[in-house]
């Protein structure tokens, strides 16, 4: 019988109270990140929704993509950490031995806004392009309200401040990742999941309809194991990154 993997808890906050600046959700907030250093975010009320639809087109576009032959996602490789498509088996896997199980395709924000941006050329036709500066433009503004919030919450002013710290006209390194798994009888035996990790960002926003995303709860010396995250429609799961220079609890 295999192993029983806890599948662990977290906190839910609300978008539109945080947008709001609503004091009580900006307290949770605070806690949320300096105590656990994740959450899920509830984007369902009428603030988060454009969020929520342009999650799906992304997805629809993902499909679009992934489906192609390996040449024409390819098309300019891996460019940099945060431009161009890894396939399968770029990075170390889960178990000893192994390399992961996805093909990925990431855009940076500052790609996007140029006039001819490296992507391939599969995902730039008929629309994709606006769908991907729909999505990094929607994931921008959300993560500058949860900066902006937690500015508020830890009583910071001036240049201090998370968001003052991210102004869209810096070049910046945040991009839009878009992983496809694939079922072990395409990846091979020794292509399995994706190695444990922390991210070097200041917030990551995750979104996904399926199980995979496993945590470790803080506790002495990583007392706690991982476990799974439950996927939470409406929701997206905020992680806060090694960039992010919060109080330690």
């Amino acid at each position: 019988m295999g192993k029983t993997v806890p599948v662990w808890s977290m906190k839910t906050l609300d978008y539109g109270l945080l947008l709001s600046h609503e004091p009580s959700e900006i307290d949770k907030l605070v806690n949320a990140c300096i105590d656990e250093g994740y959450f899920y975010l509830d984007l369902r009320g009428i603030d988060g929704r454009r969020m929520l639809s342009d999650h799906q087109d992304t997805l629809k576009l993902m499909k679009r993509f992934f489906d192609k032959p390996l040449e024409v996602k390819n098309e300019f490789g891996l460019i940099s950490s945060h431009l161009g498509y890894e396939p399968v088996g770029s990075r170390t896997g889960v178990a000893a031995g192994t390399k992961d199980g996805y093909e990925m395709l990431k855009v940076s924000r500052d790609e996007i806004q140029r006039d001819s941006p490296k992507i391939p050329a599969i995902a730039k036709e008929s629309g994709e392009l606006q769908i991907l500066e729909n999505a990094i433009g929607s994931c921008n503004t959300i993560t500058k309200v949860l900066l902006s919030a937690l500015s508020d919450g830890l009583h910071l002013s001036g240049g201090g401040r998370f968001e003052n710290q991210h102004k869209n006209e810096r070049p910046s390194t945040t991009t839009l990742s878009m992983m496809h798994y694939l079922p072990s009888e395409l990846s091979g035996p020794n292509n399995i999941g994706h190695q444990k990790h922390t991210d070097i960002s200041t917030l990551t926003l995750l979104f996904s309809e399926q199980w995979g995303l496993q945590v470790r709860p803080p506790g002495e010396c990583g007392a706690l194991e991982m476990g799974f995250v439950a996927p939470k429609p409406g929701c997206a799961f905020v992680h806060v990154g090694d960039s992010s220079a919060l109080p330690v609890a």
